[in-house]
């Protein structure tokens, strides 16, 4: 028999516990793979920190500093462009306008010609020929440069234009119109009639006595103006109707006019004021047959026979 082992006794006081936090990672560390040692560690930073001695240490107030000066830089040259731009058209707008001064004014491009010269308002008083034989010494002027009003006193000055109103019609082409005068009465002159409108202005010459017009015997010497004058006032102002009745008309002086009628009635007219008063009385007188019909003093009127 084996001799009888000695009892081990428990221990006494000594009461199993569960290993601490502390010691489980102390433990874990010894049962962690062999890593580099803390000298080696702490020499990357300083490597880094090596590396970087040598580059410029960002600084935000100049970085803030170089973008405003760089978005500065850029407004200039926007507004550099901008007014380079303006100036352009500004420069293209003046060149337009003085190539468009030198077209019109300078240049043969709106010359007037004288086939494109339209004229409007003549008759048998009135020759085409002579309007135009005033407007030909300006063809080949440029239109812009032609004085309307110029040309037209020069045409008014032809015989039968009371008046003329000249118009450009671009591009090379000018509009008479024109207003011709009307004669009221003919003068008898040596072998011809003339023809006088209210003014006294020749509007023609007629070889025969017209039909159609009352003849002035008021000649056509000096110190008559007056005479004539008011014979022709009278037959401007009395109605048409009555001015185709009558033959002949004159004056001794300004405010005796008379006239004859168709029906070889004589009518004593007077001076030339109150005509149309004048007229309406003759036309109420002419109910009552009579030779000789005194209107002078339209207030109180006289009929005779001889």
């Amino acid at each position: 028999m084996r001799p009888s082992e000695p009892r081990k006794k428990p221990a006494v006081g000594k009461i199993s516990r569960a290993p601490s936090r502390q010691e489980s990672a102390s433990e874990a560390e010894l049962e962690r793979p062999e890593r580099e040692s803390p000298s080696e560690i702490k020499t990357i930073p300083a490597a880094i920190s090596s590396a970087r001695a040598g580059r410029k240490v960002p600084d935000a107030t100049h970085e803030a500093l170089e973008r405003s000066a760089q978005r500065f830089a850029e407004r200039a040259r926007l507004r550099r462009r901008l007014l380079i731009r303006k100036y352009a058209i500004f420069g293209l707008f003046v060149l337009g306008v003085l190539v468009g001064v030198w077209s019109v004014f300078f240049s043969n491009i709106f010359d007037l010609k004288a086939d494109e010269v339209q004229i409007v308002g003549t008759s048998e008083f009135v020759s085409e020929q002579a309007v135009r034989s005033v407007i030909t010494p300006h063809a080949g002027t440029p239109l812009a440069r032609l004085d309307l009003d110029e040309i037209g006193a020069e045409i008014s000055q032809v015989r039968g234009v009371s008046s003329a109103i000249v118009r450009r019609e671009w591009p090379n082409g000018l509009r008479v119109s024109l207003a011709e005068r009307t004669p009221v009465a003919a003068v008898k002159s040596g072998e011809e009639f003339v023809l006088l409108d209210v003014d006294g202005v020749r509007v023609g010459v007629s070889e025969q006595e017209p039909d159609d017009l009352a003849i002035a015997q008021v000649p056509l010497t000096t110190g008559r103006e007056s005479s004539l004058a008011a014979v022709l006032t009278v037959l401007d102002e009395i109605p048409q109707e009555l001015r185709s009745e009558i033959v002949d008309i004159g004056a001794e002086t300004r405010d005796t006019v008379y006239f004859t009628l168709q029906d070889g009635e004589r009518v004593e007219w007077g001076s030339s004021d109150d005509s149309a008063l004048k007229a309406t009385v003759l036309e109420v007188l002419r109910s009552q047959e009579a030779k000789i019909y005194d209107v002078s003093a339209p207030s109180l009127p006289v009929t005779r026979e001889k």
